[in-house]
Parts: structure tokens; sequence; C-alpha cells
């Protein structure tokens, strides 16, 4: 007698122990979705939802953490349904091959640096952790300003969202357009500046034309400071009158050669800021899957007075400081569409193809997370 012959002979429908994973188990969704079905120990793992703690549930494969993690999601998506003014973002931290290879890619020095899974886990810093951790609740805020809503996670604006983004103050428009320059990654993948250009609309952060009016004051600057200086000679080859060509055309032309010097000066120092400013915090965030160019473009539409005193993620001593101010500007705009905190579920850790469910790593690629602060 072969298993479905068992299961009709006993009247059972659904063989119970067919899925290998609770994510793919039509038997657990029925159990926990329809049923309402708990584990025993899920109010102390989860604790208050609107006061979130932290727990770390320790388990051998199959023995139910991916469950426990699921039921704790459905939990909370049910607690945001009866609490719409109150709700809690959930970010789910539980695909680690992405975040792996990016980091791989971003801190590699050669080819075999970027094949060496001891290394790549061993590298992995708090810092780290906060970037994807950012990321994943960034891209779910911006999915939600631009309509994308991917699932029962998702985060879900009031009806009144557009109008309310429209009404928030400029500094707060702006600390999400900070965010979203540094954080959004959509999975699904796409133009990451097209993006970008819907939500600075959505924002509405003023006008940035696609040139720099210096340089165009600089480039016409130093096409009349070469047009005086070359009119005496065209006088003598176009056998011009005297007063044809005035005398002070030398004089112009120095006076506006010096001016066209000075603002090419201000223009590509500007720029080297920038570029510098880019440099810095693309080495600083590995984790975070952004090209250089791809932050320049987005970066050089906030304007320079916007970016001077946000708490960017640079290399130094500042660094995982910069992360929990980044944190902090986050709740506050989730605050104002009715989240009031912050849960992040993490999960599969022993799966990714560079841990392979070798303890060491493992421990390497989760022990940042343990830290005291964070």
């Amino acid at each position: 007698m072969d298993i479905p012959k068992f299961l009709h002979h006993h009247g059972i429908s659904d063989n119970p122990f067919g899925a290998e994973e609770a994510r793919h188990d039509p038997v657990f969704e029925r159990l926990t979705t329809r049923d309402g079905r708990s584990h025993p120990e899920l109010v102390k793992i989860l604790g208050s939802i609107d006061r979130p703690q932290s727990s770390v549930v320790f388990g051998e494969k199959g023995s139910g953490k991916t469950a426990l993690r699921l039921m704790m999601g459905r939990d909370i998506v049910r607690y945001n349904e009866a609490h719409p003014e109150a709700k809690t973002l959930i970010v789910a931290y539980d695909d680690f091959n992405p975040l792996l290879d990016v980091v791989a890619r971003n801190r590699s020095r050669g080819p075999r640096a970027s094949r060496n899974p001891d290394r790549v886990v061993a590298s992995f810093r708090l810092e780290d952790h906060q970037d994807a951790i950012l990321g994943g609740a960034v891209t779910k805020l911006v999915d939600a300003l631009l309509g994308e809503h991917k699932n029962p996670e998702s985060l879900k604006l009031p009806a009144h969202a557009t109008e309310k983004l429209a009404g928030l103050p400029r500094q707060t428009r702006v600390d999400i357009a900070v965010l979203a320059s540094l954080y959004d990654t959509p999975r699904g993948g796409g133009n990451i500046l097209d993006r970008w250009k819907r939500l600075r609309r959505k924002l509405r952060l003023g006008l940035r034309l696609p040139f720099s009016l210096l340089k165009v004051f600089a480039l016409a600057l130093t096409i009349l400071a070469v047009g005086f200086f070359l009119a005496p000679y065209a006088k003598e080859y176009f056998k011009l009158e005297s007063a044809a060509v005035p005398d002070w055309s030398l004089p112009v032309s120095g006076t506006f050669a010096a001016i066209a010097i000075f603002c090419w000066i201000v223009h590509f120092w500007s720029r080297m800021r920038l570029w510098r400013l880019c440099r810095r915090i693309h080495r600083a965030a590995p984790a975070v899957d952004r090209t250089l160019f791809q932050l320049e473009r987005m970066l050089k539409t906030i304007r320079s007075s916007d970016r001077v005193f946000q708490p960017w993620p640079r290399p130094g001593g500042d660094a995982t400081n910069a992360r929990y101010e980044l944190t902090r500007k986050l709740l506050d705009v989730l605050a104002e569409f009715g989240y009031t905190g912050m849960i992040v579920l993490v999960d599969r850790v022993d799966e990714p193809t560079m841990v392979a469910g070798r303890p060491e790593r493992m421990r390497a690629l989760v022990w940042p997370m343990l830290d005291s602060k964070f």
C-alpha cells in the first residue's frame, strides 16, 4: 500500500508530512489561518506587539522555527488590522543569499576573495545588518508611497496618505528622500532611477534642472571672454574699421575670463565634494545594492543645503551612530502614517549558500546583532 492509498483508507485528504518547509505546507496554512491554531510559547516569544522586545529561538532544522516566524507575522497583521492608528511594521530579514552576494561583490579585492565564504561571513559587521534592515523597511515605505503593495506584510498607508504626504514638513520629506536614496532596493528589479524620479515628484521637493545653472553661466562667460579676446584679430582679418571694435575689448575679455574661472572652480569643487561623499557612502555600505553612479545621480537632485546635516553612513567611528540616527528618522516618518513601531523577524540563518548550515558561519553572521545597544 502506497502513501496516497494509506491516507485515503483512513479518510485523510492531505498528507500532513508532505511539505518539508512551513512556508509551503497547506496543512499548516489551514490550521493557522482558518482554525486559528497557535504555538503555546508564541506569546512568550512575540511579547507585546505595541512594545516590541528581543528574543532568540534555538532549534534543530525542522523543529518549527520558521512556523513560529510565520505565526508571528500573521499575529502582527491581525494586530495592525485591529489597530489602524497604531500599527507595527514587519521587516522580514530572512533572505541572506542576495545580501551575502552583494557584500562579497562590493567588499572583494579580487575574484578569490569574493568566493571565500569564511572571509565574507567573518567580515559581516553590525553596520551591514543595520543597512540591510533599513533597506527592507525603506523599500516597503517607498512601495507604499508609489502604490506598489506586495503582500499582507506590506506597509499600508491610510486613504488620505497622498494629501498627508504633501502636507508634511519639508524636513520630513527631505528625510524620506535621503532614506530612499540610500536604501530603496526593490526586489523586482527595474530602473531604480525612474523609481527615484517618481518618488521625488510625490515628495514635491522643488524643481531641479537636469543641468547646473552655474555650469551654464560659466560656459556663457567663457564664450564671451573668448569672443572679446578674438575681436581685435577679427578686425584685422576682416579689415574692419577701427570704430567697429572697441579698445576695451581685451580688458572686458579678462574680466569675463576671471569670473568664468571662478565659476568653473566653484562648480567642479561642488561636484568633487558630492562625488567624494558618494564614494565614502558606497564604501561604507557594501550591504546596499547600489552603484556609485546611481547614488551620485540621486543625491545630486537633493539640494546641497539639505545634504549638509544628514547622518550619512561614512567610514569612521560614527558609522554605527549614523545608522541609529537614520533609523530614528525612519521611525519618525512611519509615525506620520500610523506606525508606532517596527519588528524585525530574522530567520533561515542556516540556509544561505555561503553558510551551508555550518555553526561557525552561522555564529559569525548573527553575532554582530547581539549587541546590547542594537
